[in-house]
């Protein structure tokens, strides 16, 4: 099978040629393990003009990724239905958009951001861009996090950020991890701790860990709580 007809899906075993949906749209492939707009585990060849993807493994892309039911959304106009998504060497973006994934988001290379789903979320940063948050398994590779419309609450639990954290809107809390923290307030509601390395905005509630915290106001105001 070399060539996929519009409007049909294909169940595949093993293709050793080409799949092209061709011109129309709607065209779907499935059956696959890993696969990308261009590629899939179970094509020996190239994939082109194909709509939808879904397979048990996970999927690649680069750009934006918009997760909008479970285990399933788009990217650069893509749907795919896959529980694991992986991004580019690029900057890629990961929204939660009322959709779920029971697997994980890998960023890859380039400084990539996910943001939550506008709802009571929790972060918990559990190694270096990595950690988990409502809605994921668990997130890798990730530089920078967004919070949802509603309240956030963000924990560094034994993990490190090298980009930022947005609370966004709601009333967000931000708890520092069990060691020696520096907290600086530079702005309204935005600063930076030891942890995050590009620093905080948008978060109401700040939180000391188990050990020395130290919080200095400088330059900036805080509305919320210490």
């Amino acid at each position: 099978m070399n060539d996929l007809e519009d409007n049909r899906v294909a169940y595949l075993i093993m293709c050793i040629g080409n799949i092209d949906g061709g011109d129309g749209t709607g065209d779907h492939l499935t059956g696959l393990t890993n696969a990308s707009a261009s590629s899939a585990t179970e094509v020996a060849g190239t994939v082109s003009n194909v709509e939808e993807f879904t397979g048990s493994g996970t999927f690649s892309g680069s750009g934006n990724f918009d997760i909008d039911g479970p285990n399933t959304g788009t990217v650069n106009s893509v749907r795919f239905n896959f529980s694991n998504l992986a991004g580019s060497t690029g900057s890629d973006s990961f929204t939660l958009n009322g959709g779920t994934l029971s697997g994980s988001i890998d960023g890859s290379a380039g400084t990539d951001t996910l943001t939550g789903d506008d709802k009571k979320n929790d972060w918990t940063v559990t190694g270096s861009n990595s950690g988990k948050v409502t809605g994921i398994g668990s997130f890798s590779g990730i530089e920078n996090l967004v919070g949802g419309n509603s309240q956030d609450g963000f924990t560094l639990n034994g993990g490190t950020l090298s980009g930022s954290i947005k609370g966004n809107s709601g009333s967000d809390i931000l708890t520092g991890d069990n060691n020696p923290n520096a907290w600086i307030v530079t702005g309204l509601n935005e600063g930076t701790v030891t942890g995050v390395g590009g620093g905080f905005t948008g978060i109401e509630s700040l939180v000391g860990g188990e050990s020395v915290d130290s919080f200095v106001i400088e330059g900036g105001r805080w509305r919320g709580g210490m």
